[in-house]
């Protein structure tokens, strides 16, 4: 091999060994920012966002103050990094339910089943979450952080029923009844924390996904009676898909 050849194949290596070590490092500091941002979830769940110092969530991590602001520019960054990463876990069950849903031979009903697995999963995140809501009056930061959440989550419903109509349900209607769905959603949370009644939960649920479905199904015919659509329905009888 040319010294030329050589020289050009040491390059590469070592270029290849650069970019594996960025990796590495870049792996390292995610692995790190959820070992901090699980610490100061834990710091909330036990004392309360408002309670909680930096200095709880340092020692929570195992870590200095100096390493937690290398990481996090404040104690309100943390929480809206706990947002994001739940709703970005919301979203993905959500989108995960509909792809289930859309293959059953009742859509709204699959998707009933699958927010009560929802609600009880969301029990170890609700206390937090509520904390957070105490703290709006306090602190705007939190306000644009649940703001920005909660449009986020009522974004992916809203598509979540306009799949489910075949785009029959208008940008409009979908978000009203996305905002219906979500509301419910929250205030059965909020009662499962008081009561932790699973029948009770299941029965509320089922009876709301009932109207909802209803009000879905009136959207559609109204807006068919008008002409603005072809014959829709939410399908309860979908065909099995490959």
């Amino acid at each position: 091999m040319s010294p030329r050849a050589r020289s050009g194949t040491t390059a590469g290596l070592t270029r290849a060994a650069r970019s594996s070590a960025a990796g590495d490092d870049d792996q390292k500091k995610a692995e790190k920012r959820i070992a901090i941002r699980r610490a100061a979830y834990r710091c909330f769940t036990k004392q309360g966002y408002h309670e909680t110092t930096v200095d709880d969530i340092c020692e929570a991590a195992d870590i200095s103050k100096g390493s937690f602001y290398w990481y996090y520019q404040s104690k309100q960054a943390i929480f809206h990094s706990i947002l994001d990463t739940w709703g970005a876990e919301v979203e993905a069950e959500l989108r995960g339910q509909l792809e289930s849903a859309l293959a059953t031979a009742d859509a709204f009903k699959a998707i009933t089943a699958a927010l009560e697995s929802e609600v009880r999963r969301n029990r170890r995140i609700a206390p937090v979450w509520l904390e957070f809501f105490t703290q709006v009056s306090r602190d705007p930061e939190i306000r644009v952080g649940l703001v920005s959440f909660h449009e986020r989550i009522r974004s992916a419903i809203a598509r979540l029923l306009i799949e489910l109509t075949d785009g029959a349900l208008v940008a409009d209607d979908s978000q009203t009844l996305a905002g219906l769905i979500l509301t419910s959603f929250i205030g059965l949370m909020c009662e499962d924390l008081v009561t932790a009644d699973d029948e009770a939960m299941s029965t509320r649920l089922r009876k709301g996904m009932t109207m909802i479905e209803g009000l879905v199904d009136d959207a559609l015919r109204t807006r068919r009676s008008s002409g603005g659509v072809r014959d829709h329905s939410t399908k309860k009888a979908r065909k099995q898909r490959p």
